[in-house]
């Protein structure tokens, strides 16, 4: 059973069996810091990184009070976050299990799902892959620029083009043409400035 939903691609949300955490303008530093743990869960992360990734401009002792508090305040307005929140001395540590979904982590996991099945028949791996493309909802944590987050956000859009273009290219070898320039306007939609999209579509209308 799914208790808590943390949502990253698309726009921001985080839930907790059924009940919207964190939502508000003044709670953006730390649903940022959410976002951060989760995409990098079941990873230790150490606290002096993290105050320097989220207050560069800050000096070594000023950022580390700074994200003390801030994990105080998190704690204390989402109590339910507790559980995942694993303290250990100098690191952080987002604790994944089956309670919890995390938006980007199942995109990926379909993916690598995607490339276990490749020597399967296509019509799996078709059903794979549209999969995986029906849980990219949007760039990650649209309206934040800062350096890692447009560094993660790259890193998943390159990963969605790449699934489109495996996609259609499958269906296009099996004949299933009219869902190949479904995902093909979808492709270029999202990549209008790549030559080889419009390209592509072209030839699959010719």
């Amino acid at each position: 059973m799914t208790n808590l939903r943390i949502q990253l691609l698309g726009g921001f949300s985080l839930t907790s069996d059924g009940k919207q955490l964190l939502s508000g303008r003044h709670t953006s530093r730390m649903a940022l810091l959410v976002a951060f743990l989760a995409l990098t869960h079941g990873r230790r992360q150490s606290r002096k990184q993290l105050a320097s990734t989220f207050w560069p401009d800050s000096t070594d002792l000023q950022a580390r009070n700074n994200l003390r508090s801030l994990l105080t305040l998190l704690r204390r307005q989402a109590p339910e976050l507790t559980p995942y929140l694993q303290d250990e001395d100098a690191y952080l540590r987002w604790r994944i299990d089956p309670t919890q979904e995390i938006d980007v982590a199942r995109f990926e996991s379909t993916l690598q799902q995607a490339v276990i099945a490749e020597q399967d028949e296509d019509a799996a791996l078709i059903d794979t892959l549209k999969k995986a493309l029906s849980l990219y909802a949007g760039e990650l944590l649209p309206g934040h620029y800062e350096d890692w987050v447009l560094a993660e956000r790259e890193r998943l859009q390159a990963a969605y083009l790449n699934t489109l273009f495996w996609l259609i290219d499958l269906l296009d070898g099996a004949g299933r043409v009219r869902e190949a320039i479904r995902y093909a306007e979808l492709l270029l939609h999202a990549d209008r400035l790549r030559e080889t999209s419009h390209l592509l579509l072209m030839r699959l209308h010719a």
